[in-house]
């Protein structure tokens, strides 16, 4: 039997609901169990059954909320709403975003190839025995020897 500092007549003993010993209680009518641990291991106990006992049901779960449930359908005004968001957010990084860090279009690399001339002059190699300049070919990534 476990005591604790309080005295009282053996009539108002209580017993443990896990060990099922006899205790004073130091709080009447709200103690259930004779320590902490006996507390913690009837609820560990408890959660145990409650897992092997608890098997998923098949049907769905009812919500717990009264009254009737909003359901968001599509509409123009909202299908409007996400359209003029969405050009405004293309508009703002258009106006907002500097020119270099803008992402290259196909527009931009043609400009680029036309000024790219084909033939480029290799200044370090001597002309060849008929005299003819050397001169990398862009298009054929070759050396080709021309009397420009």
């Amino acid at each position: 039997m476990r005591q604790t500092n309080v005295s009282f007549t053996n009539n108002q003993y209580y017993t443990c609901e896990y060990c099922y010993e006899k205790y004073i209680p130091v709080r009447r009518y709200a103690q259930k169990y004779c320590s902490n641990s006996c507390r913690s291991k009837a609820y560990h106990q408890r959660k145990k059954l409650e897992i092997v006992t608890v098997k998923p049901s098949k049907k769905k779960k009812q919500s717990k909320k009264k009254g009737k449930t909003k359901i968001e359908k599509m509409s123009l005004p909202g299908v409007g709403n996400a359209a003029a968001g969405s050009a405004l957010a293309e508009a703002l990084t258009k106006v907002l975003t500097p020119e270099h860090k803008l992402p290259a279009t196909k527009g931009d690399l043609n400009a680029l190839e036309a000024k790219i001339q084909r033939y480029h002059r290799i200044e370090n190699w001597p002309a060849n025995v008929e005299g003819k300049l050397p001169y990398f070919d862009m298009q054929m990534k070759e050396v080709v020897y021309l009397n420009f």
